[in-house]
């Protein structure tokens, strides 16, 4: 049987074709008038209100007096460093707004921009309100990603409510699109007025990169969600057109017998960021997959093909590179650590060979897993190895 180069199949290269996903939704909605007000205290403990849409000098000053500096997650840690953001911020105990999201179509864009492939038909988004930022002039917040507070936590939607201001644009960028995205809330929301109010809201995913611009003039005032995937209740759904495209690919590869045709595996880096627990286990991530890796994942699940999440290390010393479906546990002093990891897994390039096929490029950095061992050369030391992980899809041999 003659064998083509895989890279060069059609198939393959519909797939890579049809792997782009939207990062982030943005837009401008119209609100009743009743849902622009803010309650909150001050330091004083006496109760405020104020309307966003027709919010006065003193209204807005009192609402200063009220806040404290805003901090920021860095790592597992929450730091308040004013020469990277300078903002303020209600916590959510500490006021209330009348402002009701369920009443809006956002959520609904943000599922059918974000949420892609049969997943879309299997999953809700739950949001949980978050935080309250103000802006005042000069104000601004370097770029940043923010942390995901639970395994099932995909992205964050922030509303601009209509408050006027210049600057404090935000802008998106994320590590596989070389382009990015600047979103003007203050402009989109020039010709909002107290008797037809609008806001702004912007929903991108957790490893997308944002900043905003110092603000110039005026208050900038956002309210923030963490959006989250929730199992949605059994119906019937059209299916999706990325999920069919995927799963027609991947249909005329199992029937392409010049594909291929000794076995093999097919490599996806992910195109996105998630949690990682501590104990090494890549499994769980399975159910929070998002877009384009979701996509592949429900696919190939669909056709009946062996995909699994994998982590990819690379030797040390060498060329080779080493799968594991977790992260290995070395119980013994280390001397060579690739020996140990030859040891211990899987070795792609004896495993594969040829065979190993990478759809769309391993992404070394993204979802990194750490992995310590005793090194022992001439003393004992701690050391790491760092692995990466990917979607892998076993090809079977013909015949």
């Amino acid at each position: 049987m003659d064998s083509t180069d895989p890279y060069d199949n059609p198939a393959i290269q519909r797939i890579r074709a049809a792997l782009t996903t939207s990062m982030y939704t943005s837009g401008v909605c119209e609100i009743p008038p009743d849902q622009c007000y803010l309650y909150f205290r001050d330091a004083e403990n006496v109760a405020n209100s104020l309307n966003f849409a027709a919010a006065t000098q003193d209204d807005l000053a009192r609402l200063h007096k009220a806040c404290d500096p805003a901090p920021f997650g860095r790592g597992n840690e929450t730091v308040l460093d004013e020469t990277y953001r300078k903002a303020e911020k209600l916590d959510l105990s500490h006021f209330a707004t009348s402002f009701e999201l369920c009443n809006t179509a956002i959520l609904g864009k943000i599922h059918h921009d974000l949420i892609e492939g049969k997943q879309a038909e299997k999953r809700v988004i739950r949001a949980e309100p978050y935080k309250l930022n103000v802006y005042g002039k000069g104000a601004f917040f370097k770029a940043h990603k923010d942390t995901p507070r639970a395994p099932n936590m995909f992205g964050s939607l922030v509303i601009v409510f209509p408050t006027q201001h210049t600057g404090g644009a935000l802008t998106l960028r994320h590590k596989n699109d070389s382009d990015s995205f600047t979103f003007d809330a203050g402009t989109v929301l020039a010709d909002s007025s107290p008797a037809s109010p609008s806001i702004a809201y912007v929903a991108f995913y957790s490893d997308v990169e944002h900043e905003v611009s110092p603000v110039t003039s005026g208050e900038r005032i956002t309210l923030t969600y963490n959006l989250y995937f929730e199992k949605a209740p059994t119906f019937f759904a059209l299916p999706d057109a990325k999920h069919t495209t995927l799963k027609d690919a991947f249909k005329r590869l199992m029937e392409d017998e010049t594909f291929l045709p000794n076995g093999g595996c097919l490599g996806f880096g992910l195109r996105h960021q998630y949690p990682l627990g501590h104990d090494g286990s890549v499994q769980s991530l399975t159910g929070n997959l998002k877009g384009s890796d979701a996509a592949i994942y429900s696919a190939c699940r669909e056709l009946g093909l062996n995909v699994s999440l994998q982590v990819l290390y690379k030797e040390e010393n060498g060329e080779r590179q080493f799968l594991s479906d977790e992260s290995p546990d070395f119980e013994l002093e280390v001397e060579d650590i690739d020996g140990a990891m030859e040891e211990h897994m899987d070795v792609v390039e004896d495993e594969y060979g040829e065979g190993m096929v990478w759809v769309t490029d391993r992404q070394w950095n993204l979802n990194v897993v750490e992995t310590g061992y005793v090194a022992y050369r001439n003393e004992a030391s701690l050391a790491f190895i760092y692995g990466d992980v990917c979607l892998f899809v076993e090809w079977e041999k013909r015949g």
